[in-house]
């Protein structure tokens, strides 16, 4: 069947596909990053550049609300001084609106992404997109949104070459084409994850 011309025929599809998943890595991977969007969370380690970050994936929004609370303390800084000419209650609503600016930004893309997913509905056959009967800008859409260059982390470890210490961290975002190597750290059923990173022969 030939796509219209308000449709991907097969060449396009490739192309944007090739487009969107530029310095996409595993699909594994990433399939762990989608259960965290909808807080199914998994620890996974990373081989970073050299490093080793440990952390359970999450949901971006907990960069989202990290990026508000240093955007709000720099408001704070400014909070009794609005500029000249304006009016003392629009700084202060224009101070709320820089210290929310991440998760306004978050939930602006959640709310696309669900409108998307409901124009997508009526193209679904087995739970898969049908490109021949569904509009190109619907599909260009969704080949983009579909595509993942990060991936978040809470509750991160980082263990670096020739540092005794551990560097930890609240929350890390990672570009996904920087991991080299991943792994799933184990859980018992307590939910409590055990390991060792490096051991000598014999232990």
């Amino acid at each position: 069947m030939m796509a219209g011309p308000d449709h991907l025929g097969p060449a396009e599809q490739d192309l944007a596909r090739l487009a969107a998943s530029v310095g996409i890595s595993d699909s594994y991977l990433v399939d762990l990053v989608e259960l965290a969007d909808r807080e199914l969370a998994v620890p996974v380690g990373l081989l970073l550049n050299g490093m080793i970050a440990m952390g359970v994936l999450t949901t971006p929004r907990a960069m989202a609300e990290e990026l508000d609370a240093a955007r709000s303390r720099l408001a704070a800084l400014v909070a009794g001084q609005s500029p000249e000419g304006v009016a003392p209650e629009v700084f202060q609503e224009q101070l709320r609106e820089f210290g929310s600016a991440g998760i306004t930004s978050w939930e602006r893309y959640e709310q696309l992404v669900e409108e998307l997913e409901e124009q997508v509905r009526p193209f679904l056959e087995d739970g898969e997109l049908d490109f021949d009967r569904t509009p190109a800008d619907i599909a260009r859409r969704l080949i983009q949104i579909r595509t993942r260059r990060f991936l978040t982390l809470r509750d991160v470890q980082v263990f670096a070459p020739g540092q005794a210490g551990i560097m930890r961290l609240k929350v890390m975002r990672v570009m996904l084409d920087h991991v080299a190597a991943w792994w799933i750290i184990e859980v018992d059923e307590d939910g409590q994850a055990t390991f060792q990173l490096f051991q000598t022969e014999g232990q």
